[in-house]
């Protein structure tokens, strides 16, 4: 099968808004979604008897590496089968947010993650970014757990900035509404990469 066009979109925004929630969503129904690399990771790290690898040296730069790789992976086999579209759980400007956060801006990880991604031409690379608002709004808790150390203040800033570097570095941001379930959430992205995907043909 000659593999025409794979699209690539995000889901994106601060710890505990309910990315993962989507993902899964989106796995039922049977759609090719890319797992979240940061928590295999660190759970990875915590199993091996890593204290707190989110400080370690190179930790950012090995979740980018992984991501990338479960990318590549995943477009190759939607192409295989004849997909028109694959969902990743977070994107790659995602890094840039959590090395300015530790203050590692001007580290060689940094310069190496910021020529990383400048290969992939991020305002055409994803076709689209679905931006998660906290599913409950205003409410909004950030449960902390041993993979997710971030608070609900912490997981607040970060949203922000996510929301700042990816409406300036990418073609199409597309904010998922919080007032709906994990499964409405993903049949509202659904509809709209279908409608997306009509436009392009």
């Amino acid at each position: 099968m000659i593999c025409l066009a794979t699209f690539l979109y995000a889901i994106v925004g601060g710890p505990g808004v309910g990315k993962t929630s989507i993902i899964e969503e989106l796995e039922k129904k049977n759609e090719v979604v890319i797992r979240e690399v940061a928590t295999d990771y660190i759970a990875e790290q915590l199993a091996k008897g890593v204290e707190k690898p989110w400080f370690k040296e190179n930790f950012q730069r090995n979740i980018l590496v992984r991501h990338l790789a479960r990318e590549a992976c995943a477009i190759s086999e939607a192409c295989q089968e004849g997909r028109s579209h694959v969902f990743a759980d977070r994107g790659i400007l995602d890094n840039y947010v959590y090395m300015i956060l530790r203050g590692r801006e001007n580290t060689e990880e940094y310069r190496v993650i910021d020529r990383m991604i400048k290969k992939h031409h991020i305002g055409e690379y994803y076709n689209a970014i679905f931006f998660v608002t906290p599913y409950n709004g205003g409410e909004f808790a950030c449960e902390y757990t041993e993979i997710r150390h971030e608070d609900t203040e912490e997981s607040l800033r970060i949203h922000k900035m996510l929301q700042e570097i990816y409406a300036s570095g990418c073609k199409r941001v597309i904010e998922v509404p919080f007032n709906m379930t994990p499964e409405a959430r993903a049949n509202f992205v659904l509809d709209q990469v279908n409608q997306i995907e009509k436009e392009i043909e």
